[in-house]
C-alpha cells in the first residue's frame, strides 16, 4: 500500500482503492492510503466505496469520518496529497455524482452514532450541497442536546446549501 500510494504507482492505484471494500481491513496504513486512492481516482466505483465504508458501523469511527471528509472534498480540486501533504494536484471531481451516492445514507449517518462521524457527515452534505439533507440537518441543529461541535457543523452545512431559514434555525 505504501509503495503504490507514496511512489505513486498509478497503474496499481485502482487495486489499492478496491482494498477499502475488503471486510475486516485492520491496517491503518492500508486504510489511510485506500481512502486517499479512492479520493484521488474519484470515479463512480470509488465514490461508492467511500460511501459504503463510511456507512459500515463495523469500521472505526475515525476512518469512517475520514472517508466522509474525502467525499466532501471530492468536488474541490486539491494540490496536496491527503496522506503526506506532498504536491499532487488533482482536478475537481463530480459533485453531483458524489452527492447522489451519499444522499440516501445521510439520514442514518446524521441521526445517531459517533460524534465525529456525524460531524463529517454534515461536512460532506454541505460541501456536496446535498439539498435533500437540509431538513435532517435543520432538525438536528434544533436539538439543544447535541454537542456544540456538531451544531456548528450542521449550521455550516446549512449555510453552504443556502438554507432559506438559517437565521431562525441558528437561534
Amino acid at each position: 500500500a505504501r509503495a503504490i500510494h507514496d511512489v505513486p504507482i498509478t497503474d496499481a492505484m485502482p487495486q489499492l482503492a478496491a482494498a477499502l471494500d475488503r471486510p475486516g481491513l485492520a491496517s491503518d496504513v492500508v486504510i489511510r492510503r485506500a481512502i486517499s486512492a479512492n479520493f484521488r481516482l474519484g470515479g463512480e466505483a470509488q465514490v461508492a466505496s467511500l460511501c459504503a465504508f463510511s456507512a459500515d458501523k463495523k469500521n472505526a469511527a475515525n476512518w469512517r469520518a475520514e472517508a466522509l471528509q474525502a467525499l466532501g472534498d471530492l468536488a474541490q480540486g486539491t494540490r496536496r496529497d491527503r496522506v503526506y501533504g506532498d504536491w499532487r494536484p488533482r482536478a475537481a471531481g463530480n459533485r453531483a455524482m458524489a452527492a447522489a451516492a451519499l444522499a440516501p445514507l445521510l439520514p442514518a449517518l446524521l441521526a445517531a452514532g459517533p460524534e465525529k462521524v456525524r460531524i463529517a457527515s454534515a461536512y460532506a452534505a454541505g460541501e456536496l450541497k446535498v439539498v435533500s439533507a437540509r431538513e435532517h440537518l435543520a432538525l438536528l441543529c434544533a436539538d439543544k442536546k447535541i454537542p456544540p461541535s456538531l451544531r456548528k457543523s450542521t449550521l455550516q452545512a446549512l449555510d453552504k446549501m443556502g438554507h432559506p431559514h438559517l437565521e431562525r434555525i441558528a437561534l
